[in-house]
């Protein structure tokens, strides 16, 4: 069951990959098998308040992540193109 939940974890964190960090972190941060760390991150304030501060940035900051990249080439996109 370790390695399968490894695999779970690991294909979460390398969505980012195909998609980008923000992503990652958000599916991370839902994904069923990493709610066993979510429990031991949210033991400790300070560290839940930085894992929490963390998703919300990049779900906040996801557009202009995602353009940003786009632009300075690592994804090329049709916006960057014109």
């Amino acid at each position: 069951m370790a390695r399968r939940r490894d695999s779970s974890i690991s294909s979460a964190v390398h969505s980012q990959r195909s998609t980008n960090s923000a992503n990652a972190s958000n599916r991370l941060d839902k994904c069923e098998e990493f709610q066993h760390v979510k429990r031991r991150i949210n033991e400790d304030h300070t560290i839940a308040k930085r894992w929490n501060d963390c998703v919300q940035f990049f779900r906040e900051n996801k557009q202009i992540i995602t353009d940003q990249r786009h632009d300075f080439g690592g994804h090329f996109g049709e916006k960057a193109a014109r």
